[in-house]
């Protein structure tokens, strides 16, 4: 039989958007690779089974409860050679799935930023902590991002192996290619002069993005300072909305999600 590895996350966006090399890495290994993650569904073709779960970003809803059960049968059943979590909340569950499965296959979480920084309140903080910790007999590598969450997850002890992914960032190899619209003509598509400064941040619309932030700040800039805001999410209409507030209808522009930033 076939290796297989199973990756989670909270959403299926998130393994489309950030996984899909990986899937893909995999298969050509030769794994079978399976993922489990929450609605709504996306095409994952690198993937040879997907399991839609009933997530719910309140981590306390019996929904979460529901997908914990469902991820404990797809691991028994499945019998997986790797599991490689992603998002805090797939995380937590995940690994409870994991509680008390003395033949479980090895587990790797992969933090994309730990939510409990300096400046969290104290009771947010007392309860994000506690959520890693209960989990981290369940976490045989820890794999963090930037030096902050590593000294925070060796000094805590949140993982039996902590490594620290040395450059996650942009390749920039990708931008090395001729573009598919030339420079002058993309501006013309997006309404800007030549010689308007054009700052852009793709990111999902949510409070942890913060878009609203930049859009005070760009109040305060000169007329020529243009802002792109690529993406969509919960927040994205709030910010919609502050923009018309602030008078930067005709600075801001909302493309919606690009799959491909470099072209």
């Amino acid at each position: 039989m076939a290796d297989r590895v199973l990756f989670t996350a909270s959403t299926c966006s998130h393994i489309a958007t950030f996984h899909r090399p990986y899937l893909r890495a995999f298969r050509n290994m030769g794994w079978e690779v399976h993922v489990a993650c929450g609605g709504p569904p996306l095409a994952l073709p690198e993937a040879d089974k997907v399991l839609i779960l009933p997530f719910e970003k309140k981590m306390s809803s019996p929904s979460n409860f529901r997908a914990q059960k469902l991820l404990r049968s797809a691991m028994e059943r499945n019998r997986y050679t790797l599991i490689c979590t992603h998002t805090s909340l797939a995380a937590f569950f995940t690994r409870r799935a994991c509680a008390g499965w003395h033949d479980r296959p090895p587990l790797v979480n992969v933090a994309h930023g730990y939510l409990f920084g300096p400046d969290t309140p104290f009771w947010k903080k007392s309860i994000l902590l506690a959520a890693e910790k209960m989990t981290a007999p369940q976490t045989d590598l820890l794999l963090t991002m930037n030096r902050w969450d590593c000294e925070t997850a060796c000094r805590c002890r949140l993982g039996k192996t902590v490594e620290q992914i040395p450059g996650v960032g942009v390749e920039f190899s990708r931008f090395d290619a001729p573009p598919a619209v030339s420079r002058p003509a993309l501006r013309r598509r997006l309404g800007l002069e030549q010689e308007d400064f054009v700052l852009i941040y793709p990111a999902e619309f949510s409070a942890r993005k913060n878009q609203a932030m930049l859009l005070r700040a760009l109040a305060r800039l000169p007329d020529s300072v243009k802002l792109l805001l690529p993406g969509q999410g919960a927040q994205l209409d709030a910010c919609r909305s502050l923009s018309a507030a602030l008078r930067l209808e005709s600075r801001v522009i909302f493309p919606g999600q690009i799959s491909d930033m470099s072209s």
